[in-house]
């Protein structure tokens, strides 16, 4: 038997491993092997009396069962026994900590909050509590609120990496880049080896159009999780835009293979035989990704351009309004419902879908593009020279805009601006022969 001052304490005894035996082997409080357990329990730690040690193992098994229950997401049954253990312990944090958790999962929110916001009330100084309630702000659109939390997280614990991930994650989030990146790398500087903080940072450096150090990243990840899904077809969308096809589908299937209903990767092989004419194969992918998850808005919206593509309006339109119910901010769904409706004669309602596109998203070249033609079809010269130039100061190498700008010029007489936009067109796409004709016939009425 050890000496008392070699002892551990008490408190120790959830995380060790012969609690861990008691757990797993069946046993009860003061039921099948409950004398053993206590033997072996004086031999390794101090216990002030019998009573204690009957409290906390009663304590600590009752949250194993209801963590239990919280694993299988059978979320009611959890939060019957949470309740439970914190009316028999009604100081015990961890309890309000994870019943919050069991809450927030069961798509109750607020009463999240309020466990989260108990538990604080126990022990004001547990940063994880802060850094979960923060969780349930963001989700609910309180950014500030959140921010407050995971900053008073970190203050209590400044090598909290989880707490610097999320919050860089939040700050991406909210087009904070900057402060997001040095978040992501705090985080993996405290704890270099979790594939889901290279993930984050990934998706950053790819917004940030830092393809080097995203793909750096999603490989990073790949090493650490070879069987995560996620990061093969980040990786992959990064070889596609690329232009490397082959590598790019082997990643996407490399996902396949880990997780069959990944939609991500369904939607990047659809892309790749989309780019390639394959409007078939396509299709299948598309569908493959809506019926991976039928929440996926793009997935709808690109099957809805591959109707489109095949003149299947109704169905073209069906998946376009899919789109705009699951994200009603979705620019491209406009443009593309604005396309079948002028395709089809309805040019009031084209320009009414035209326009929602640039007010979420004025910067769409597309849009003042295809409302040229619309314009100059109704004999409005001025307003399709305004499109275009509206086009090109978003775009400037849009060779296309350039020659159907010149055109419209030199139908006004300016044969020298005409002449201009061809030049630079041509610098654009040396080889194109209409180009060519087109400037010769220009520069022959100058």
């Amino acid at each position: 038997m050890k000496e008392n001052n070699e002892l551990k304490p008490l408190s120790d005894l959830r995380s060790s491993r012969l609690f861990q035996e008691f757990l797993f082997s069946g046993s009860e409080v003061k039921g099948r092997g409950w004398d053993d357990f206590v033997s072996k329990v004086k031999a390794e730690f101090h216990v002030e009396n019998d009573a204690e040690l009957e409290e906390l193992a009663d304590r600590e098994v009752r949250l194993y069962l209801a963590q239990d229950l919280f694993d299988i997401a059978d979320y009611d049954a959890a939060i019957e026994a949470y309740n439970e253990l914190i009316k028999i312990y009604p100081g015990y944090v961890q309890a309000y900590n994870e019943l919050a958790a069991c809450y927030y999962e069961n798509d109750q929110p607020e009463q999240a909050i309020e466990y989260y916001n108990k538990a604080l009330e126990i022990d004001p100084e547990f940063s994880l509590v802060y850094s979960n309630r923060a969780i349930v702000k963001e989700s609910l659109e309180d950014y500030d609120g959140a921010l407050e939390d995971y900053n008073r997280a970190i203050e209590i614990d400044p090598e909290d990496d989880n707490a610097y991930f999320c919050r860089g994650r939040m700050r991406a989030e909210l087009g904070e880049s900057d402060a997001a990146m040095d978040d992501f790398n705090k985080a993996i500087e405290l704890w270099p080896d979790i594939h889901e903080y290279y993930i984050g940072r990934g998706k950053l450096r790819a917004e940030s159009e830092d393809i080097e150090g995203a793909y750096d990243d999603f490989s990073r990840a790949i090493e650490l999780e070879e069987f995560e899904a996620e990061p093969y077809a980040l990786r992959g969308d990064l070889l596609a835009e690329k232009g490397d096809y082959e590598a790019a589908r082997n990643d996407y299937n490399a996902a396949l293979g880990i997780d069959e209903e990944h939609a991500e990767a369904y939607l990047g092989l659809g892309l790749l035989s989309f780019n390639e004419d394959d409007l078939t194969e396509a299709f299948d992918f598309f569908n493959k990704a809506v019926s991976a998850n039928p929440e996926f808005a793009e997935a709808y919206n690109n099957r809805g351009i591959v109707h489109y593509e095949n003149e299947q309006y109704a169905a073209a339109i069906a998946d376009f309004d899919k789109v705009l119910e699951l994200d009603p901010g979705y620019e491209e769904a406009y443009y593309y419902m604005g396309l079948i409706k002028m395709d089809t004669g309805d040019d009031e309602g084209a320009l009414g879908d035209f326009e929602k596109a640039l007010e979420l998203d004025p910067d769409y070249a597309d849009v003042y593009k295809t409302r040229s033609f619309m314009r100059l079809e109704k004999y409005d010269i001025e307003g399709a020279l305004e499109d275009l130039d509206e086009a090109l100061e978003i775009d400037p190498e849009d060779d296309e805009a350039l020659s159907m700008r010149s055109e419209l010029r030199a139908a006004t007489g300016d044969y020298e601006g005409a002449a201009e936009d061809l030049k630079a067109a041509l610098e654009l796409d040396p080889d194109n022969e209409d180009y060519k004709a087109m400037l010769k016939e220009v520069l022959s009425k100058m």
